[in-house]
């Protein structure tokens, strides 16, 4: 779990300022006008630029990507079918491959590296920061008052944008790969 990774407990995050739905998950903001959000009911994942079901077990119409656990339907407007296994997730995202592992170390970071599409990713999330790149955008931001709620700047190589993300229960309770995988896809774009 993210929890044990980033080693803090976790408790809802004080209300932000901005439209994102009060329900909202995983919340990504940049420059104060690009709102990604995601809410978790039961199995799916419905958000601003995002609608995937969380599959535990392969359906009856499943590809060679879907075998086992893992979310299937899109992120921004492209296809995603992804597996999950121990610490890694592989499959598509849009027209190329989703290919994540979760490396955890002992002091509570979570280091995430791959590709996702055609960027190439490796960003570190830890207790007091998320830092690091998911293609052309680096990310450097700190935890801010709010357990899980991280702040700072994402540069995409046409300058910088204040950027906020947060992120509650129940992604929080989640395995690592697949807390890992859906913040990759929002960082993705």
């Amino acid at each position: 779990m993210l929890m044990a990774a980033s080693g803090c407990a976790s408790s809802s995050p004080a209300p932000s300022k901005g439209p994102e739905p009060a329900a909202a998950n995983l919340v990504l903001w940049t420059g104060g006008t690009h709102a990604f959000t995601a809410s978790v009911e039961d199995d799916n994942i419905i958000g601003s630029r995002i609608s995937l079901h969380r599959a535990s077990a392969a359906s009856p119409d499943s590809t060679e990507f879907s075998e086992g656990p893992g979310f299937q339907g899109s992120a921004y407007d492209v296809p995603v079918n992804v597996s999950f296994s121990g610490a890694s997730a592989r499959g598509i995202f849009g027209s190329g491959p989703l290919n994540l592992d979760v490396i955890e170390n002992p002091h509570g970071v979570m280091r995430i590296q791959g590709i996702v599409g055609t960027a190439q990713t490796s960003f570190e999330v830890g207790a007091n920061h998320l830092s690091g790149y998911v293609g052309r955008c680096t990310y450097d931001m700190k935890r801010s008052t709010a357990p899980f709620r991280y702040e700072g700047l994402r540069s995409c190589g046409y300058g910088s944008a204040r950027t906020r993300i947060e992120i509650t229960n129940p992604i929080l309770q989640w395995t690592p790969i697949e807390t890992a995988t859906l913040l990759s896809l929002a960082l993705a774009h």
